[in-house]
């Protein structure tokens, strides 16, 4: 079940790696300055950890981001939440991934597992993974510290909409 989720999850990803890369230079690129072109999150394990894990992508357009469910409901991003995204330095997000390359666990028996790609235009992807009860350790971070309370809160959104 495991290797069917990991699977699904790469699967998924390389999906939304050259569609919004193809999209994105078909169409004149992306807005994002930093040349964030997608970001794929997912949110899997805890207690009763049945089935797929919930999953959405985030694909920045010329002139407009758009976050789509895995099936496939669909809403434009906010300003503010666009701003949010525009904060992210890609350098010292890479800096901040390398530096927690580590063997993680959960904190906490059963706790959530939140899986972030983020894609660049460049062709590069940074990848992170954080506990729902490890949020304290992202604070040093006011930007991924925000990005992650986005991801959970976007994730209940769509726990919510089931």
């Amino acid at each position: 079940m495991l290797g069917l989720r990991i699977a699904w999850s790469l699967l998924v990803t390389c999906l939304v790696v050259l569609l919004g890369a193809q999209g994105a230079s078909a169409q004149g690129g992306t807005i994002m300055k930093n040349g964030l072109s997608a970001v794929h999150f997912e949110r899997s394990g805890g207690l009763f950890a049945i089935g797929k894990p919930l999953a959405a992508d985030v694909a920045f357009g010329p002139s407009s981001a758009v976050v789509r469910t895995q099936d496939g409901k669909a809403r434009p991003l906010a300003d503010a939440e666009i701003a949010m995204f525009e904060r992210l330095d890609p350098a010292r997000l890479r800096e901040f991934v390398e530096a927690r390359r580590r063997p993680s666990s959960p904190t906490v028996p059963d706790d959530y597992q939140f899986d972030v790609a983020f894609s660049f235009t460049d062709g590069s992807t940074v990848k992170l993974t954080f506990y729902g009860q490890s949020l304290g350790e992202l604070k040093g971070r006011p930007v991924v510290a925000e990005l992650a309370a986005w991801v959970i809160a976007e994730i209940d959104r769509m726990w919510a909409a089931r």
